[in-house]
């Protein structure tokens, strides 16, 4: 799926994401255009969900991406597992990055509440978020406001993420025993390491 322009708006899912839901080998690029105002229980906006990798195909041909280069998303909810914008809850190679753009007003408030944000949530051990640019701000969640990360998440210099709030633990990043790395610069970030 490549995104240039254009509205995802109102969508609503009973059973996985809002908006765009990524599964078995889907690569989704947003390079511009607004999801908003969608809500699911495993990804307000987005999803990156393999719960039951086929055994004996090849690892790539399961691969699942969502790579952000512009856009927006904005006031989309998660009511269930959590990633109130993007929820990566997966068994197999799932990757997110976001080079630019904008996460705004997204809410995980209900059920776990897991990442306002972004939810990150994998065993397999090449899965991963890179955060290489763009802004995260004003979202909110029970824990982590921002982001809830177990799996690997890379912050760059370059990304703004700030003014996020949860209720529990971690406004803008609840570390649960993943891999952090926080570039230096345009961050202010409040680092949570484990449950309270």
């Amino acid at each position: 799926i490549n995104m240039y322009g254009g509205t995802i708006e109102d969508c609503h899912s009973m059973a996985a994401s809002g908006g765009v839901l990524l599964t078995d080998a889907a690569h989704f690029n947003l390079y511009d255009g607004t999801i908003k105002d969608c809500s699911g229980p495993f990804g307000g906006a987005v999803g990156i969900i393999n719960t039951n990798p086929i055994v004996g195909w090849n690892p790539e041909w399961q691969r699942l991406s969502f790579y952000m280069y512009g856009g927006t998303i904005m006031n989309c909810e998660d009511n269930l597992a959590g990633g109130g914008a993007v929820c990566l809850y997966s068994l197999v190679e799932s990757v997110f990055v976001m080079e630019g753009g904008v996460i705004t007003g997204c809410t995980s408030v209900n059920g776990q509440g897991l990442g306002g944000a972004i939810l990150t949530s994998s065993t397999h051990p090449e899965s991963r978020v890179e955060l290489k640019g763009g802004q995260i701000y004003g979202n909110s969640g029970n824990v982590g406001g921002g982001i809830f990360c177990e799996t690997t998440v890379t912050i760059a210099d370059h990304v703004s993420l700030y003014n996020n709030s949860a209720t529990v633990a971690g406004d803008d990043i609840f570390n649960n025993g993943a891999r952090v790395t926080i570039g230096e610069a345009d961050t202010s970030c409040q680092l949570v390491c484990g449950h309270p």
